[in-house]
């Protein structure tokens, strides 16, 4: 393979670039640094772009830009709500969402949520996001994500049914969107505001939130750290599944596709 059939890595952050509270990341102030100079090398043209495909808002990409250099080139925000360039400030907006689709979607919200945190107490609201809705676990204890997840689910099962709500979760955190919003739809907004060819990409998540991601690039790829259901999904599209975690593991899994 050789790098110029690479146009852009599309990366995760949470969880997977960066370490959930209270895990510890393999040499990940290097790792940023090394990152950094992938960026500043992309912003240049004389490396293939980077971009980051999140559950965060925008200001949460900004924040991290603040530290690893701003790439010139849109990430997808909030799971697909639109896509986010930090380096220019500019926004585009999932012309698929309607107004009158986040006002149901936050009614259902507003109505759901506050049972899912009475229910796990371990869960937090996560305030930052514009659009999107996560609930973080926060110190959890015996109860996980995936049973926060089912219980949702089954919570949910009324708005998801009709096509108000999408769930899905990372390894830390239920991510709660309008049903036109997640990280396909977001992909196909990135391909067309872009103009990149999907042929020439390469996804790298850790979760069940990135698998509709990765239907939408070419090659996939995930940290040592990813959960099961995800190494599986990368192996099975002959996939790197990276012996690193973290930001280790996301620069392995970009050299493994840039190799010459």
């Amino acid at each position: 393979m050789k790098m110029a059939e690479i146009a852009v890595a599309i990366v995760d952050l949470n969880g997977c670039l960066i370490p959930d509270k209270g895990v510890k990341a393999t040499n990940y102030f290097q790792g940023l640094e090394e990152l950094s100079g992938l960026i500043e090398a992309a912003n240049s043209g004389s490396y293939p772009k980077i971009a980051f495909c999140t559950g965060r808002e925008r200001a949460f990409v900004r924040g991290f830009s603040q530290v690893v250099g701003y790439p010139d080139f849109y990430s997808i925000v909030e799971s697909g709500y639109g896509l986010f360039n930090p380096a220019t400030e500019e926004f585009v907006a999932n012309p698929n969402l309607t107004e009158e689709m986040i006002k149901e979607f936050k009614l259902v919200c507003n109505e759901a949520i506050p049972l899912l945190l009475e229910k796990y107490p371990m869960l937090r609201r996560y305030v930052g996001n514009e659009i999107a809705e996560a609930l973080d676990l926060i110190d959890g204890g015996q109860i996980t994500i995936d049973d926060c997840f089912k219980t949702a689910r089954i919570l949910l099962a009324k708005p998801i049914a009709r096509r108000l709500i999408y769930l899905t979760n990372t390894t830390q955190a239920l991510d709660i969107t309008p049903a036109v919003v997640n990280k396909e739809t977001g992909m196909e907004l990135f391909y067309r505001e872009t103009g990149i060819d999907p042929k020439k990409t390469v996804g790298i998540g850790d979760s069940k939130g990135d698998l509709p991601m990765f239907k939408k690039v070419h090659f996939v790829g995930c940290p040592s750290g990813a959960t099961q259901e995800c190494k599986e999904a990368v192996r099975a599209r002959d996939g790197h599944v990276s012996l690193f975690d973290h930001v280790q593991g996301c620069l392995d899994v970009i050299y493994h596709f840039m190799k010459a």
